[in-house]
């Protein structure tokens, strides 16, 4: 039996590390309460995935998401396209948002799926063949975007997003670097 989710204002996914769930969903719910008291934060059956519904466009919950210290996340991606068990609706909003938004031909990309609804084969065709008609070429270096597919039972979801800015740990290192603290404690981190 699948657990259903619904797409109706699921604006991120956050990953947090196993055992994290509840202290990073009081952390995202408080970092988001300021202007949504309505925000609700699902888990799925998937240990460390949470899934953020609120009524802010996905943008602004993001980044109001990294304005709060976040102990225990792992990920935090933008839900910028949903759909509910049918991939094929999914891909015409990956086609907008890489005519808006991505200038550089050369893009990185994603898939996570989580659950047996879709197929990773499959959507994995499906999104080369899409990057293929429209000259995109993937990447592993250099990128300034990636495309994010992220699958959990009958939600997929889709997002393009600057390279590795999901990563929580990234950015926190990033700012323990800034602060000037050795690469010997960022690297225990």
């Amino acid at each position: 039996m699948y657990t259903l989710h619904s797409c109706k204002n699921l604006k991120l996914i956050v990953t947090t590390k196993p055992g994290k769930e509840e202290v990073v969903e009081n952390q995202v719910g408080d970092s988001l309460y300021i202007e949504d008291i309505d925000v609700t934060i699902k888990h799925t059956k998937y240990s460390g995935v949470l899934l953020v519904y609120t009524s802010l466009s996905p943008w602004r919950a993001f980044w109001l998401v990294n304005t709060y210290p976040i102990h225990g996340a792992s990920r935090i991606i933008v839900v910028e396209c949903c759909t509910e068990s049918e991939l094929n609706k999914l891909l015409p909003c990956i086609k907008s948002l890489l005519m808006k938004r991505v200038n550089d031909k050369r893009i990185g990309l994603e898939i996570t799926v989580r659950g047996h609804l879709y197929n990773k084969k499959v959507i994995e065709e499906n999104i080369f063949k899409l990057l293929k008609e429209m000259g995109f070429e993937l990447a592993f270096k250099g990128i300034e975007y990636e495309l994010k597919i992220e699958v959990i039972d009958n939600v997929a979801t889709a997002s393009i997003m600057p390279w590795r800015s999901d990563r929580v740990s990234r950015r926190i290192k990033e700012i323990i670097r800034r602060l000037g603290i050795s690469n010997e404690v960022i690297e225990k981190f």
